[in-house]
């Protein structure tokens, strides 16, 4: 029974998605170039120097970043404390 479930949900396991060469800017580290980004679902598993993560080509979705940044999520924060509905 428990060797059915395992490979069902192995079978249904989420891809990842393999962004590599990238370079990696944020706020609280400095500009880290040639990374890779592994995501999985939602989830970002892994962040290592590209070459150093293993990689599915059958499985795995690849980007190809040389030559493009990635930063973290962007998005506008700013609040009208003055508008009354």
């Amino acid at each position: 029974m428990f060797s059915v479930l395992l490979v069902s949900s192995l079978a249904f396991a989420t891809p990842r998605i393999i962004i590599k060469h990238a370079t990696l800017v944020d706020a609280a580290n400095p500009v880290r170039e040639n990374m890779t980004v592994v995501l999985q679902g939602d989830v970002i598993q892994s962040i290592a120097e590209s070459g150093s993560v293993m990689i599915d080509a059958q499985e795995d979705t690849i980007v190809d970043a040389r030559g493009k940044f990635l930063i973290p999520g962007l998005w506008d924060a700013h609040v009208h404390l003055t508008f009354i509905p």
